[in-house]
């Protein structure tokens, strides 16, 4: 059953790396795997100092229906703009989630919890 979209208000994409094959070199991109509504909210968050900058990382919970997230892994990302437009080119406001840790409620199997952290880098960028 969907989710309520007064408790699940942002629609994001998941993407997985995938090879493609053409001519004489393998290239990689991201792709489409599926989309789900979530809620999404800061967790914690940290400062460190690195050659005089300060770089700040937040970490996320990301909450969704088990049966929209049940193949999500750690090696996809997870991308999301207020647009909700995930095909073509980006808008330049698209939020970039590196997944950490994906925890399925293993008792009821109602809703899947991940831990992301906010990409710094476009999502062209990310090898």
């Amino acid at each position: 059953m969907p989710a309520s979209p007064m408790r699940r208000t942002k629609l994001v994409a998941f993407r997985k790396r995938t090879q493609t094959r053409g001519g004489e070199f393998d290239d990689y991109v991201w792709a489409n795997v599926s989309e789900a509504w979530v809620s999404i909210s800061p967790d914690r968050g940290r400062e460190a100092l690195s050659a005089g900058e300060t770089l700040a990382s937040v970490v996320y919970s990301v909450r969704g229906d088990y049966l929209d997230l049940e193949k999500v892994t750690e090696d996809m990302l997870m991308i999301f703009n207020p647009e909700h437009s995930y095909e073509g080119a980006m808008p330049g406001n698209t939020v970039v989630y590196e997944i950490k840790a994906v925890m399925p409620d293993e008792e009821f199997n109602e809703d899947i919890l991940l831990k992301v952290i906010r990409s710094n880098r476009p999502l062209a960028n990310i090898k």
